[in-house]
């Protein structure tokens, strides 16, 4: 029996530890664009969220088909959400100022997931392959396309009350609207490109 379980907290830690270091890039990455660029936490998370699905998006459509990509990417993109809420609510939490996502930051980082995989979709069928997937997300992070602000997309207060930290209400949210946070992505970047 002790064997078994030291065989799965094996193949848990392999699984894990490339998780943390994508996810840990992608946080760097963020530090990096509010440096450099002068850009603000709000903005710079946002473009993280899209910028990290856009990117798993086309590492993924290397090897499987475009639509079980995506369906991966936002998947995982859920997974985070939900490891998120359960690391804040853990008890012995000791990082006092990491605080747990609201249902509308929750439904912020999904709908910009969308945003990014749109964008990977978009880019492969208009742009040249050397395009550069973070200015294009940038450049989306200045439209309403990469939601900066979650008071921007309009819920009603009564629902964002009804459901606090609700990653399974706001991932219903936005697959109620997925094709439109698509649709909008891709008016966005035509008007862009």
């Amino acid at each position: 029996m002790r064997r078994l379980m030291y065989k799965i907290l094996l193949v848990m830690l392999l699984l894990a530890t490339p998780l943390v270091g994508y996810f840990w890039h992608y946080h760097a990455l963020s530090v990096r664009l509010m440096e450099q660029q002068n850009i603000d936490g709000e903005k710079a998370n946002a473009i993280k969220h899209a910028y990290a699905a856009a990117q798993l998006f086309h590492a993924l459509s290397a090897i499987m088909p475009d639509d079980d990509a995506q369906k991966m990417v936002l998947w995982l993109g859920r997974m985070n959400e939900h490891a998120e809420q359960w690391f804040h609510a853990y008890p012995k939490n000791l990082v006092s100022d990491f605080k747990a996502d609201t249902t509308i930051e929750i439904i912020k980082d999904l709908q910009n997931n969308i945003a990014g995989v749109t964008t990977a979709r978009w880019q492969v069928a208009h742009m040249p392959k050397d395009a550069n997937t973070l200015d294009m997300i940038v450049r989306l992070a200045d439209t309403d396309a990469v939601v900066v602000w979650a008071n921007r997309l309009a819920i009603p207060q009564k629902e964002i009350e009804a459901h606090m930290n609700d990653v399974a209400f706001a991932h219903n949210w936005v697959e109620e609207r997925r094709e439109e946070i698509a649709a909008n992505t891709q008016k966005a970047l035509a008007e862009l490109y």
